[in-house]
């Protein structure tokens, strides 16, 4: 389905990213562990690839525990403008380190970006929010700050107010704008069932493109 669309992303995971737990010392990612909850956020904020849409196909889920967890940022964003347009003025503006250190594949990835990235309008066209990316540079005189915008901000995504749950069953898809839409998962315990997801990432210029063909076809075949 997904190659109907698009190109699939060649990410350095690989085109079809399993997402299960690795027991042991391997699983070195909190996606690859299952008994700590994945707070929301997004993916591959260290890469520079712009704006993916991010599908999530459920090959199993028997584990007791497991929901998925969506935000949709633009809203969060929208009423933490609103609350606190200082702290939206940081994240805004504060230009952050995203990095990854990858000792088995062997690369130190860093891409920077605000948090919260604007566009010639002024309002939001991307976030860049990954807890265990998220790597400051900042001045001295700015810590204080930015970590009372970011606290304030991870508590709007935290909240229940703002996250959509749901219990992905074997054969369906979640499929998320990766630059709009922050996704987790509650905790689950891997010794009492399966709960095995496959990602996949598309550039959302194929997925748009093809909705305006659909869209604009009569106009080329008409002439």
């Amino acid at each position: 389905m997904v190659c109907s669309l698009g190109p699939i992303y060649e990410t350095y995971y690989g085109r079809f990213i399993p997402v299960k737990p690795i027991k042991g010392t391997e699983a070195v990612d909190l996606a690859y562990s299952s008994v700590h909850p994945l707070l929301p956020h997004t993916d591959f904020t260290y890469l520079n690839i712009g704006r993916v849409l991010q599908f999530l196909y459920c090959v199993e889920n028997n584990a007791s525990g497991g929901e998925s967890i969506v935000v949709d940022g633009y809203r969060v964003a929208r009423d933490f403008r609103q609350n606190h347009p200082e702290y939206f003025n940081t994240l805004a503006e504060t230009p952050i380190h995203f990095k990854q250190f990858d000792l088995h594949s062997q690369y130190y990835l860093c891409n920077i970006n605000p948090i919260l990235k604007l566009n010639q309008k002024g309002e939001v066209s991307e976030i860049y929010f990954s807890h265990k990316n998220c790597k400051p540079n900042l001045k001295f005189d700015k810590v204080e700050s930015f970590y009372e915008a970011y606290k304030t901000f991870f508590n709007y995504l935290k909240s229940p107010d703002y996250q959509y749950c749901s219990r992905l069953k074997a054969g369906d898809c979640l499929v998320e704008q990766n630059f709009r839409i922050l996704h987790g998962r509650t905790a689950y315990d891997a010794n009492y069932g399966t709960r095995h997801l496959e990602g996949v990432f598309l550039d959302w210029d194929y997925c748009k493109g093809r909705h305006n063909f659909k869209q604009f076809q009569h106009l080329y075949l008409e002439k």
